[in-house]
């Protein structure tokens, strides 16, 4: 067994300022939500693919944020299927699609609601794991009221699908924090996929990821500049830190289950055992 109990120790000192700051140092807020990187794919993926984009995900067309990919290979044309569970029973598909290497469209299966597109740059035959958010529309709306006000007659907001940017944008940023706070373990023969794939309990950064996300939010809005939203802003900025502080995340890097590592943000105590 070994645990790793540690923290980002500034937090407990940062201002919502300073934390703004090192939030908006990671990654500039982008034009769209799938012009960047914010799906963790695991290593596996992450030789054979790149640019995954979905969108139209929520908890139910999802295991809490993870999906799990198929990819079957036969006389040259690759299939992906994309499942909601484990098991990977047709019943469990949520999108698929077909191509040779390139860009292939992933429509949605079992009026799902999920969609999307991967490039491929090599064609083969294997099981893998996906996590696409830390939080949802919905679950923003536990933390704010009224954001539905803010969307268009179609669902849209800015001419984007509800706020699946600023959830992405959130999701970025934190796994950048945790990048950085596993690499300060002297863990850095860790790679960004290794890591990010092993957290194990993704509703543990369902509340930061939601604050963060609104912070954000309410951060573009106040650009109007708009008072009301920027104290909004400043109030999530401040929630995040404190729910970051006590989030507790637990990663397994063997693939096995039997080593446990758990990143405490509020603390910095290395324990072995």
């Amino acid at each position: 067994m070994f645990q790793l109990l540690c923290g980002l120790a500034p937090l407990r000192e940062m201002s919502f300022l300073l934390l703004r700051d090192l939030c908006a140092s990671v990654v500039k807020i982008p034009e769209s939500p799938i012009m960047f990187d914010f799906i963790t794919i695991d290593e596996s993926l992450h030789a054979i693919s790149r640019d995954w984009r979905i969108t139209g995900h929520d908890r139910i067309n999802t295991d809490d944020g993870r999906l799990y990919a198929r990819l079957t290979t036969t006389s040259g044309t690759t299939t992906i299927e994309l499942f909601n569970r484990p098991e990977r029973m047709p019943a469990d598909l949520v999108a698929s699609g077909s191509g040779t290497i390139g860009t292939v469209t992933l429509a949605q299966a079992n009026s799902s609601g999920l969609s999307g597109s991967v490039e491929l740059i090599a064609q083969p035959s294997f099981d893998a794991t996906l996590i696409v958010f830390y939080a949802t529309d919905e679950d923003l709306d536990v933390y704010e009221e009224n954001l539905a006000s803010l969307l268009d007659t179609g669902g849209m907001y800015a001419g984007e699908p509800g706020f699946e940017r600023y959830a992405a944008l959130a999701k970025r940023r934190l796994d950048d924090m945790i990048v950085a706070r596993i690499h300060r373990e002297g863990l850095r023969g860790l790679s960004r996929e290794h890591i990010l794939s092993s957290l194990l309990d993704l509703p543990a950064l369902t509340e930061p990821a939601s604050y963060l996300a609104l912070a954000l939010l309410f951060e573009r809005l106040a650009g109007a500049p708009d008072v009301k939203a920027a104290d909004r802003s400043r109030y999530f900025y401040r929630r995040f830190e404190q729910s970051i502080a006590s989030a507790r995340l637990v990663f397994d890097f063997t693939g096995t289950g039997s080593a446990a590592f758990t990143l405490l943000f509020g603390d910095v105590t290395l324990l072995r055992g």
